[in-house]
């Protein structure tokens, strides 16, 4: 993750493809937001059969899944604001361009795949899940 130079992965993309993470981009975090707003209130109210625990466990995965919602909507916009800045494409560890088919598939990517592996073979040595794109 060394070698730092300077240049956009924006450059390495044409114009239609990126068009296409854009739209992508946008219409991932409709969904998100709509997701989010929408489970609000999914958790008020009493079960019918008075079961607390099944609440607790309820209530606990509906926390969980708005946080991974949340997390992913924040990607998204970061991705988004990448795209505005001219920063989309770049690998920020080495700063060195993304592949397109990466950023086709997974338009919220933010290392080239030389570095993500890094960082996941790093996470695994020290017993981390690493969950990162």
């Amino acid at each position: 993750m060394s070698g730092k130079r300077s240049g956009t992965g924006m450059r390495s993309l044409k114009k239609q493809q990126l068009k296409a993470c854009r739209q992508k981009l946008a219409e991932r975090r409709e969904e998100l937001e709509r997701a989010l707003g929408l489970e609000v209130g999914s958790c008020g109210g009493e079960p019918e059969t008075g079961d607390n625990c099944l609440k607790e466990a309820q209530v606990s995965l509906s926390l969980q899944n708005r946080e991974r919602l949340a997390m992913e909507l924040r990607a998204v916009e970061s991705a988004l604001r990448r795209i505005e800045h001219n920063k989309f494409g770049v690998c920020q560890a080495c700063e060195e361009p993304i592949g397109e088919k990466r950023l086709l598939i997974v338009p919220t990517a933010t290392h080239c795949i030389s570095c993500q592996c890094e960082l996941e073979e790093r996470a695994k040595k020290r017993g981390l899940v690493f969950n990162q794109t």
